[in-house]
């Protein structure tokens, strides 16, 4: 919510001036840091992860819905998206392999094989009940 509040702001140059030119926010800016991004570039633009976090909410809430259960490295590549490409994996995403006993690759392209989560079917949902 942090980050859709600063993303219908202009960035702040000064105690009373605006960018007009640069008016986008980025992650390097955010204060306090946000943990749930430490591995996306410094100069990546909020705007950016707005979409972004939504497609990670859709397919984890996707996973949660699918027959059988959840795939811990599916679920951590997908928390990697919020990192946009990084060649490290965010402290987030370590913390939830802990959590899930993933063993992580050493680098998240050997999960990801370099394609990104727009390119990912969503996992098929659960077969509903008739009644």
């Amino acid at each position: 919510m942090r980050l859709i509040a600063l993303w219908h702001w202009r960035r702040r140059t000064g105690p009373s001036t605006w960018s007009l030119s640069d008016p986008h926010w980025r992650v390097e800016e955010l204060d306090p840091p946000s943990p749930w991004l430490d591995a996306c570039a410094p100069r990546t633009e909020i705007a950016n992860l707005i979409p972004a976090i939504a497609l990670v909410q859709a397919h984890l809430l996707a996973m949660i819905e699918a027959e059988g259960p959840i795939d811990g490295m599916d679920a951590c590549t997908a928390l990697h998206h919020l990192s946009f490409h990084s060649t490290t994996w965010s402290s987030a995403v370590r913390r939830l392999a802990d959590r899930l006993g993933v063993q992580l690759p050493e680098e998240p392209r050997e999960a990801t094989h370099l394609a990104s989560l727009e390119q990912r079917p969503f996992p098929k949902r659960r077969r509903r009940q008739p009644g």
